[in-house]
């Protein structure tokens, strides 16, 4: 066996300059390292440079030695920016080998991930653009591929984002545990989406490969029915298709299709009054643009099952329960939003009962009440929101039952009152409107005379029908 002094003198000379010798080198080390195992790691972190040298330091039992991790991440940060980042992309190629050389038995994930932060941070402090190294993704994909369910790992994936850390996480999808899409995963593409402006679709790849591991893990969860999706998964993953429709991404993810799945399949967690989780495409950010109010009440038309009703190409057949239905109806009136307004409008005359309808009418009228007193106090009078409750109302006018004759009646007038017919276009339907209404009024109600006097300024000069109709309720 070589002498022990002369072998340690010979090591740091011979092991990584001397080509010739180093096959010789390494044996000696390994010898010497099942006798002196914390001097002979200690010799290598210090002096290793090359890819070769860090996989013997690894192989000793480096890695399970802080005070040897904690030295070859000071290698790596603090040298001169050339030998930085040449140290940098050697120990980032040895822990690739490492990891792909490991099985399932390997428990030093932590402490080689600690080293693969320093050289991520290493590569990217010499780079003009922030990327990661191919290196650094080469060892992120081979941790991946064998330690998906390791926090640590896909949180390291994620913390400094770019296309090709996105697409890995993509492509580990169907192998990344639930808890770890709940707890990671998906709130990380939440934030990242809320970044995005919200004038649609940027074209950018980074934002656009955000969308897809949400895509990803709809697919996982409600398409391939790869792994079984938990309630807090299914909620969260509906939060992050709201964001991502209101982010101009509907039709080229297909998210109305698969929020609409969501909803179904999860549907008394899903339409529960302290959080119904369809109340995220109908406020907020995806109630302010006529694109967006059509993609959530696509959505919401799904939940039916009545997409058919998007087009006007056939009756409303329904195929929810109507139970059901009577819980989604009451729920999406509560939102007090154009969309619900949107929505109602679209089921009214779909079906062929008139009592169905007037179930549906209901609700709406009082909602749209309290949502035009509520601008009205605000001092807020947004005239698209009131061309949706519009819309609703010369709709349900015609199917409404003389219960709620009156409530519609009074809210027309509001309607009329706040916004220019002429402008708004109006004028003609609104007339027709309330011809309706009024012959749905009960028999022996009686308007005030401060109503009927605002009828005859609102309405056409010519409406004679109107006047001559109010004339029984004075």
């Amino acid at each position: 066996m070589p002498d022990c002094k002369s072998a340690f003198g010979r090591l740091k000379e011979v092991l990584l300059r001397d080509a010739a010798a180093r096959g010789e080198a390494e044996d000696i080390f390994k010898v010497l390292a099942r006798r002196s195992q914390k001097s002979c790691c200690h010799i290598l972190s210090t002096s290793a440079t090359d890819k070769r040298a860090f996989e013997l330091l690894w192989n000793a039992g480096g890695l399970a030695n802080e005070e040897i991790v904690q030295t070859v991440c000071s290698r790596v940060c603090l040298q001169s920016t050339d030998c930085t980042f040449d140290v940098a992309r050697e120990v980032a190629q040895s822990i690739e080998t490492v990891v792909r050389s490991s099985d399932n038995t390997f428990t030093l994930l932590d402490p080689l991930v600690y080293i693969l932060r320093a050289c991520d941070r290493a590569g990217s402090n010499y780079k003009e653009v922030d990327e990661r190294s191919t290196e650094v993704l080469d060892a992120i994909s081979a941790l991946l591929g064998k330690f998906h369910s390791s926090r640590a790992v896909v949180e390291f994936c994620l913390h400094r984002p770019t296309l090709e850390s996105l697409q890995l996480v993509t492509g580990a999808g169907a192998s990344i545990p639930v808890l770890l899409w709940i707890d990671v995963v998906l709130p990380f593409t939440i934030a990242r989406m809320k970044e995005m402006k919200e004038q649609g679709v940027s074209g950018d790849q980074s934002e656009q490969e955000v969308v897809a591991i949400v895509r990803e893990c709809a697919r996982v969860f409600f398409i391939a029915r790869e792994q079984m999706a938990t309630t807090s998964l299914a909620r969260l993953l509906f939060s992050a298709i709201a964001v991502a429709m209101s982010r101009g991404y509907s039709e080229t993810e297909r998210f109305p299709a698969l929020g609409a799945t969501i909803l179904r399949e999860h549907f008394e967690d899903a339409f529960a009054p302290s959080d119904p989780w369809i109340f995220d495409v109908l406020l907020g950010s995806m109630a302010t643009s006529h694109q967006r109010i059509r993609a959530a009440t696509e959505l919401a038309l799904r939940v039916l099952g009545d997409v058919a009703l998007l087009r006007n190409d056939i009756s409303w057949e329904r195929d929810m329960e109507p139970e059901k239905r009577d819980v989604f109806v009451n729920i999406v009136a509560q939102a007090l939003s154009p969309t619900s307004f949107n929505i109602a409008a679209t089921m009214i005359g779909g079906s062929s009962s008139q009592n169905e309808d007037s179930k549906v009418v209901a609700p709406f009228v009082k909602s749209a009440e309290e949502l035009i007193s509520k601008m009205v106090r605000g001092g807020a009078i947004d005239e698209m929101v009131l061309q949706y409750i519009f819309a609703f109302v010369a709709k349900a006018s015609v199917r409404c039952g003389t219960d709620t004759a009156q409530l519609m009646f009074h809210v027309c007038l509001q309607i009329l009152s706040l916004t220019s017919a002429s402008k708004s276009g109006l004028g003609s339907a609104a007339d027709d409107s309330l011809v309706h209404l009024i012959e749905k009024l009960p028999v022996g109600v009686q308007l005030p005379l401060v109503a009927i006097n605002e009828v005859w300024s609102l309405c056409g000069p010519t409406v004679c029908s109107i006047r001559h109709g109010l004339m029984g309720f004075v």
